[in-house]
């Protein structure tokens, strides 16, 4: 509708006669360009509509890595780079080969041809649909995100005050997406990882922070403001996010499947797979607010995650060792078993399998009996009990 007159058109449209037709729309339209619609044969008893995803009058999609090893030979010289880049860098991981993303069209059928003022409503409608959510008082009763929040109150000045600096901190991320233009069709719902004081931007190719890929638990901290606040645009900024990082920054199919990639320029690039950026804990608010059934898909894939371990070990380059035996792995306590008991705690949600509760308990019990405990740090573990 804007397309133009250089605005940000909504890629929503009409094809039909006064007697009615037909209303199409790709969501998120500019935000994950390159997309475009494409009408054919509009004079004629029979027309297309073509809804582009990715322009074909676009560029080709850019999907190499951009890496070219840096002279790095072996692991000692890997690990120099990563002290100096903060990139993990290994030949053959920058792979996009078993990445996905999510695409949502919209068809409405229409009894006659809808005015200027319907369309804008449509259009409205089809980019951000109606929803029913509960409200903050009735979700903190229910417990299902935990006890360690509540509903916001403004009843006193320190609260006040707290609420201000909450919703600050909100803010300024959502006009960073603007002023930054963090957007795109395989950038938009992330955000950057680190800013950089000094110059006044995010670090980018500079110590190859760029996008966070949940590396610092954005996921969390949005959702939780969400339950908190009840704002329906941090709503939008988190379900648009979960979206991006359980679609785009983990691989779901392939050799690094159900693993996620540590944050990099490309959503892919670095040599850091890990379950602590596929983890449900990031996607399992989407999915009991909306009950969204392919965020239930990305759920599912998570159960076994822990096997990939057996392949594909976080820290090979840190002294990691894979056990002698093929069916355990070497799990650490922070940013592994976190993300394993997440998802066994999810599934036995869902699904009331006992299988999944006995899996966890076994994990929790073992873990403490280790020689200091959670600060043992790692340990070899059998997937198929969940036993240390």
């Amino acid at each position: 509708m804007l397309a133009a007159t250089g605005g940000r058109a909504a890629g929503v449209g009409y094809l039909g006669t006064p007697q009615g037709g037909v209303a199409f729309g790709v969501r998120h339209f500019w935000q994950s360009y390159p997309a475009s619609l494409t009408l054919e044969d509009t004079h004629r008893d029979s027309a297309t509509v073509t809804m582009w995803l990715w322009s074909p009058w676009a560029e080709p999609m850019e999907m190499r890595g951009y890496h070219d090893g840096l002279g790095q030979k072996n692991t000692a010289e890997q690990l120099e780079g990563l002290a100096i880049t903060y990139e993990d860098y290994e030949p053959g991981f920058s792979t996009p080969q078993g990445i996905a993303r999510t695409s949502e069209l919209f068809i409405d059928v229409l009894p006659a041809t809808p005015d200027n003022a319907q369309l804008v409503r449509l259009a409205q409608r089809m980019q951000q649909p109606p929803l029913l959510v509960a409200q903050p008082e009735d979700l903190a009763r229910a417990r299902a995100f935990g006890p360690l929040w509540s509903p916001a109150r403004g009843d006193s000045p320190q609260r006040k005050q707290l609420e201000g600096q909450l919703a600050w901190y909100f803010e300024r991320y959502q006009q960073e997406v603007e002023q930054r233009k963090w957007y795109g069709f395989w950038d938009f719902g992330d955000v950057m990882h680190t800013y950089d004081s000094d110059h006044h931007v995010w670090r980018y190719d500079v110590g190859v922070y760029a996008w966070d890929n949940s590396e610092l638990s954005t996921d969390l901290w949005l959702w939780y403001y969400f339950l908190h606040s009840g704002r329906a645009d941090v709503f939008r900024m988190a379900q648009a996010m979960t979206r991006h990082t359980g679609e785009v920054d983990v691989y779901h199919q392939g050799r690094f499947s159900p693993l996620g990639s540590r944050h990099n320029v490309r959503h892919w690039g670095d040599s850091a797979k890990q379950l602590r950026i596929s983890t449900v804990a990031n996607r399992r608010f989407l999915y009991y607010l909306t009950a969204d059934e392919r965020i239930g898909e990305l759920l599912d894939e998570q159960v076994e995650g822990a096997r990939a371990l057996a392949t594909v070990l976080p820290g090979r380059k840190i002294g990691q060792v894979a056990p002698t035996d093929p069916h355990w792995v070497n799990l650490a306590f922070g940013t592994d078993w976190g993300a394993v008991a997440a998802v066994w705690l999810t599934a036995w949600e869902r699904h009331g399998d006992p299988a999944q509760r006995e899996r966890l308990l076994n994990s929790m019990q073992t873990l403490v009996r280790q020689p200091h405990g959670f600060f043992t740090g790692s340990a070899d573990f059998d997937p198929r009990s969940g036993r240390f």
